[in-house]
């Protein structure tokens, strides 16, 4: 992806949470977003891996306290990148693997 050359804009925290790698001591932090572009809803998914469960937490509820901001492709805007406030790129992952288990937890 060039990102010079896409067009940005807001993006929002539609849910977060963090999951354990099975067989694994690893943690994927997972946000999904969403933004609009030309009236159409588009979402994303935004992941992290951490070497412990509080990390995990800590990004995804950074996520949700951030001012985010998507890059998108114009000829087809469901490919985005991800940016935080401070220009940070947030690393776009693929949906979360079937070998993950869910440790549901609500953050606000």
């Amino acid at each position: 992806m060039v990102l010079a050359h896409y067009p940005e804009v807001p993006a929002s925290v539609e849910s977060a949470n963090v999951y354990r790698v099975s067989d694994e001591r690893e943690y994927l932090g997972g946000v999904m977003y969403g933004y609009v572009v030309d009236g159409l809803h588009y979402s994303g998914w935004c992941a992290r891996y951490f070497l412990t469960e509080q990390e995990a937490w800590d990004f995804v509820s950074d996520c949700r306290a951030q001012k985010l901001t998507v890059w998108y492709r114009p000829e087809d805007p469901r490919e985005s990148h991800l940016f935080g406030a401070a220009g940070s790129t947030l690393h776009v992952a693929p949906p979360a693997p079937s070998g993950v288990k869910s440790l549901d937890r609500v953050i606000s």
